[in-house]
């Protein structure tokens, strides 16, 4: 291609992208509003569909030495504080998937795609560099930003739920609140960890939950919480959270969920409204442009497959474009038409967990006996998806 792929925005989804198609030597520009970082604070966690495109990318020693791999998740009631079940998340994966799960900052995460990112001189990077207008017309996609003028061979949308390029592209559009908000913070003291413990850990209550994770041999500790509010808060990660309305959320809970809450810095909290849509009016492909990640499909947290399905699409619309480099919107048809079912199934996966995290008594019990089954499940049609062999096979 003479002509580079344009990609706006640079966050996970944007740099792996940009990484997969210059693995191809296929030229990119990335555009990103702010800098190449991550400010959230918060942790990640990557299953062995992210992990398996990341290590051919040549991330492997970078992204095992900087993250934790997951080994059992211990559920826990959220009265009692009863451990409701222990499974063995890290060998199911390892025997059916061959790709580890680990868990990591996206700081971290970020930072590590960077650096692959400035090692290739197929890429180039533009910071604090916020796209203003698209024009498609003559065989190329032209966009204007403050720095100038850019033309590409195709413009790829990988800047968030309020995507610029979706709403360039013609599509007003905005995915509707889910009633759902989250709290994460970092816990890095020692002694309050210890406490929690320093496993996988999911709290199941019947209008909320847990999750905390360890996301470094060191003692650093991802806590989220999720509660239900009828005001609808943006999805800005940046929102200060406040502990002592977090802990009226859960001021009945077990003992230890409380010890959690009062280890928490107060400017260390932070909450966001959750936000999801199944289908954008028009889809995801017009002309030269595309979408990928929340820009298409935001999905709710609670199969943690937002960011692993960013990184899916990012390396399927590679895969698509360099095997039709000779007709590149020909090949985003295709890489939308490819993602759309796996998209949609996630999403329904995850409304599904967030679903069985919530069961009142007694539908609860038969949630606990099942729930190896369901474990299994998920590695066989998610955890052990390959993003490339589908997109090569479809």
């Amino acid at each position: 291609m003479s002509l580079p792929v344009l990609i706006v925005g640079g966050g996970i989804g944007g740099l792996c992208a940009s990484l997969a198609l210059g693995q191809h030597g296929i030229p990119t520009i990335v555009f990103e509003r702010n800098r190449f970082e991550d400010r959230s604070g918060a942790g990640i966690q990557l299953s062995p569909n992210a992990t398996r495109l990341l290590f051919q990318i040549g991330l492997q020693d970078d992204l095992m030495a900087n993250s934790m791999s997951v080994t059992d998740v211990l559920t826990r009631d959220w009265k009692s504080g009863r451990a409701i079940a222990r499974l063995p998340l890290g060998e199911i994966v390892e025997n059916r998937c061959g790709f580890p799960y680990v868990q990591i900052l996206r700081s971290t995460l970020v930072r590590i795609l960077l650096q692959g990112v400035q090692n290739n001189p197929n890429i180039q990077l533009l910071q604090e560099d916020e796209v203003v207008e698209l024009c498609d017309s003559g065989g190329q996609v032209t966009i204007s930003s403050p720095s100038g003028q850019y033309c590409g061979v195709l413009v790829v949308g990988a800047d968030g739920m309020r995507s610029t390029v979706r709403r360039l592209m013609g599509t007003n559009y905005n995915p509707p609140y889910s009633g759902w908000v989250a709290w994460r913070t970092i816990l890095n003291r020692e002694d309050e960890v210890q406490s929690v413990g320093k496993e996988t850990t999911v709290w199941c209550g019947p209008k909320g939950h847990i999750v905390h994770y360890p996301i470094d041999d060191i003692g650093n500790l991802n806590c989220v919480f999720i509660t239900r509010s009828r005001a609808e808060l943006r999805d800005s990660w940046g929102q200060q959270g406040s502990v002592s309305e977090l802990r009226q959320y859960f001021a009945r809970w077990h003992k230890d969920v409380g010890k959690l809450i009062d280890a928490i810095d107060q400017h260390k909290l932070y909450r966001w409204g959750l936000f999801r849509h199944n289908q954008i009016p028009g889809g995801w492909t017009k002309g030269r442009g595309t979408l990928l990640g929340d820009a298409c499909h935001c999905i709710l947290p609670f199969l943690a497959q937002g960011a692993a399905l960013a990184i899916e699409d990012a390396f399927a619309l590679a895969q698509c474009v360099t095997s039709d480099t000779q007709n590149p919107m020909r090949a985003i048809v295709k890489y939308e038409a490819v993602r759309r079912a796996r998209a949609r199934k996630i999403q329904k996966y995850s409304e599904l967990v967030g679903m069985a995290y919530h069961m009142p008594k007694p539908w609860s019990w038969l949630r606990d006996l099942g729930s190896r089954i369901a474990l299994e499940r998920l590695s066989r049609t998610i955890y052990n998806y390959d993003a490339l062999e589908s997109t090569r096979s479809s």
